[in-house]
């Protein structure tokens, strides 16, 4: 406050003294009110409130947190017989600040800061299951940016891919996933319901003209480096694979430890586990499957099955795991890309026979009744976009930064393009990128089969030192142990300002 001495005006007046001091005065008021109005009652406590990748530390005004709390329960009521449960702070919950607590101005904490609030202020969320919000658990004010039920094309067109949001969500998942308090949501080892599985597909090529034998291994190998033992991988292959797959395959079906890891599929619309879905469903899934107009979309709708039949999650096979995937685990979600279309080339489910696959199964057959026009993104994206548009139904997934496991158009810091990943000569930024497990969980390399692996290329280097951490057999894997160790890389962190000292021969 701003004390103003009466005295220091004459009898006489001086209007500008006047107005200069009725301008103090003013403002004195205001900040007076201001402060009121911001800290409200000290018994209220402070929430996080999301501001562009930071978190904004305000007050609630009890009237305003009343009515959203009426409003959310009253539409949870009317989409899923109010499945949404709305989050009441503890009795016991200590009070942020003391009764004699002087005001505080808000202030703005990095993205980087909330980690442990993201792990420590878990509430009861809503209910897994539930169509409006089938998967993620809440935590209270924190949550992976715009992972809501339905969002905007603006969302979509303008938040997603972007670095600072990429990081953000990532943090919040590993932390979500490390705290004790997690109620539900995320995979455990030991969670028996919840299913441990990532899915891809191999059409493993023995004719090396056509596809480079390590950009078909590099998944695998990438798989069984980076991820936790208790993480399996079902590889969908065409039935000569199945019966006779190639000697890399079978050296890893035949090892000690790695079988247990990985298994083959050969999948039919005939062996698809129809539990849970209409009588009549499966012949128009079948002639639907068997008719598609684009061969491609084959694989769209294949992936759909697999993820009803079994659950988990779902990656395109030219990926690179970078991190351990479990934190994504128990989710119900497709990701956004590519100028505002959801797209399918990760997705997850929190089990099987999940509503989420449900859905999408029928919609596959809606799009090939109604729309069967041979355009190759109708079952990936342009699925996914009807289902977000049409508004008489909840959508049953959430949806995440596409980042986390694409880094497109440069939005991931330090990427390698997906031709300069196998074709061109690695870069201290490009192996920082493929070395960093606090970022994205993979890395999407968009196909370019037929290009080939040159040496010291990102792809040459990591497949390499993929065969030789896991000890197995140069020879059959075919590597090239001249290739330069990553060791200097690992667990390094390239926002930290380090340098690390290399051979220039090779960047």
């Amino acid at each position: 406050m701003v004390a103003i001495n009466s005295n220091t005006m004459n009898n006489k007046g001086n209007t500008t003294t006047k107005m200069i001091m009725a301008f103090i005065c003013g403002i004195a008021v205001s900040q007076f009110f201001f402060s009121m109005s911001l800290h409200g009652d000290n018994s209220h406590c402070d929430e996080h409130m999301l501001l562009d990748g930071h978190v904004m530390v305000n007050s609630k005004i009890p009237e305003q947190a009343e009515s959203l709390t009426r409003t959310l329960a009253d539409a949870a009521s009317e989409t899923t017989g109010g499945a949404l449960r709305i989050p009441q702070p503890s009795p016991t919950d200590p009070p942020t600040r003391s009764p004699t607590a002087s005001p505080i101005e808000p202030k703005i904490e990095p993205a980087a800061n909330i980690v442990q609030t993201a792990a420590t202020t878990q509430t009861n969320g809503p209910e897994i299951g539930s169509l409006t919000y089938p998967a993620f658990p809440y935590h209270r004010g924190v949550y992976p940016l715009f992972f809501n039920q339905r969002p905007s094309d603006f969302d979509n067109r303008t938040y997603w891919n972007t670095e600072d949001k990429c990081r953000y969500s990532s943090a919040w998942l590993r932390a979500a996933a490390s705290s004790p308090t997690q109620e539900g949501g995320v995979c455990r080892h030991d969670n028996k319901e919840c299913p441990i599985l990532v899915h891809t597909e191999l059409l493993l090529k023995r004719n090396t003209s056509m596809v480079d034998y390590r950009k078909e291994q590099l998944p695998v190998l990438s798989f069984l480096a980076t991820q936790h033992e208790s993480v399996k991988m079902n590889i969908l292959v065409n039935e000569q694979d199945h019966k006779n797959p190639p000697a890399w395959v079978t050296a890893l079906l035949e090892h000690p430890v790695y079988k247990h890891r990985i298994q083959l599929q050969y999948w039919t619309v005939d062996t698809m586990d129809s539990e849970g879905l209409p009588d009549n469903f499966l012949p128009a899934f079948k002639h639907a499957f068997e008719n598609l107009a684009v061969p491609a979309s084959a694989s769209d709708v294949r992936r759909y099955a697999v993820l009803y039949d079994k659950g988990g999650l779902w990656f395109d096979t030219d990926h690179v795991y970078l991190s351990d995937v479990r934190p994504l685990m128990g989710y119900d979600y497709v990701v956004v890309a590519d100028r505002n279309k959801l797209n399918n080339c990760a997705i997850g489910t929190h089990q099987r026979h999940s509503e989420m696959m449900k859905r999408i199964l029928h919609q596959v057959v809606k799009t090939y009744e109604n729309k069967n026009d041979g355009k190759y993104y109708r079952f990936g994206p342009y699925l996914f976009e009807d289902m977000r548009k049409d508004k008489s139904k909840a959508m049953p997934f959430g949806v995440l930064n596409a980042c986390l496991f694409d880094a497109w158009g440069g939005h991931a810091k330090n990427q390698p393009w997906w031709w300069d990943f196998s074709q061109k000569k690695a870069s201290k930024r490009h192996m920082q990128f493929l070395q960093d497990r606090t970022g994205p969980f993979a890395y999407h390399w968009h196909g370019l089969w037929p290009d080939k692996v040159i040496p010291t290329s990102s792809a040459s280097i990591l497949h390499k030192n993929y065969v030789v951490q896991l000890g197995l057999d140069p020879e059959i894997f075919k590597a090239d142990m001249s290739e330069v160790d990553w060791t200097p890389f690992k667990d390094y962190n390239p926002y930290s300002g380090e340098t690390i000292p290399l051979p220039e021969s090779y960047f």
